[in-house]
């Protein structure tokens, strides 16, 4: 089944860019209008990565080296043709499951720049605790690590803090205004882009425990599923503004 065409980017940035909140919990985070303007400065693609062994349910060793499954390559040969009008640059984190994710998408746009930028997955468990085990196996430190609550937290080797996920979230977003990339691409991650999402939403708040607990709710509410594409665009305030979460490109039976 070949891959289908979507709508221009173009078309949607004349649309009402209100990022979906219908399956969010009822709290603050909720339902805010976001105003468009008609002149983006900077048109955004930001993709989440294809199915990995990690979201198969495998165990895996290092965040950094997870790579895709069979399905998962399935997956990222779908984004190219959701991208209509051509990046002019396509950044990818450091991680393998990112930069397997766009290969297509580099091959179909081979004039593009390409770049690595700190957008990778938060990873907040210790590396020497969490190696050669599976999700499942992870949720009970997970879960421990939220009701903890210290956005200052370092759990141990290879891991960052809540407040340095927020530092690279806060880079990302200088990346974008100073870039002069009018067309974007960014492969990147789930908790990644809920928490881009997030600190945007609430324009960019203090970070504390109250903030923290905030985030885990708000990244808990809604889903970023293997390969989805989400269309925004950065407009001349500096604000981000998001359109819905779209798998419209995917064939159905890739959809996660």
């Amino acid at each position: 089944m070949p891959p289908k065409e979507s709508t221009s980017l173009s078309d949607d940035l004349h649309a009402e860019y209100n990022f979906d909140y219908r399956l969010a919990r009822p709290n603050r985070f909720t339902a805010q209008r976001l105003e468009v303007s008609r002149s983006p400065l900077t048109e955004l693609h930001l993709i989440r990565h294809a199915e990995s062994e990690a979201n198969a349910g495998l165990s895996t060793v290092s965040p950094a080296v997870i790579a895709l499954t069979e399905r998962g390559q399935r997956q990222s040969a779908y984004i190219p043709a959701a991208i209509t009008v051509p990046p002019t640059l396509i950044v990818t984190s450091p991680y393998l499951r990112t930069k397997q994710s766009a290969e297509p998408t580099v091959a179909r746009f081979s004039g593009a720049r390409q770049e690595e930028w700190p957008i990778q997955e938060f990873t907040y468990l210790c590396l020497t605790t969490s190696a050669n085990t599976s999700r499942a196996q992870r949720t009970p430190h997970r879960l421990a690590y939220w009701e903890r609550c210290d956005p200052e937290y370092v759990d141990g080797e290879g891991t960052e803090s809540f407040a340095e996920l927020i530092g690279r979230v806060q880079d990302t977003l200088t990346r974008l205004q100073s870039s002069p990339h009018p067309r974007i691409a960014l492969f990147t991650h789930g908790l990644f882009i809920q928490t881009l999402f997030w600190y945007e939403s609430q324009r960019r708040p203090a970070i504390d425990a109250q903030s923290m607990r905030e985030c885990y709710n708000f990244s808990s509410s809604f889903t970023v599923p293997n390969a989805s594409i989400i269309k925004a665009h950065l407009d001349e305030t500096g604000r981000l503004h998001f359109a819905p979460v779209s798998t419209e490109h995917l064939a159905p039976e890739l959809l996660s």
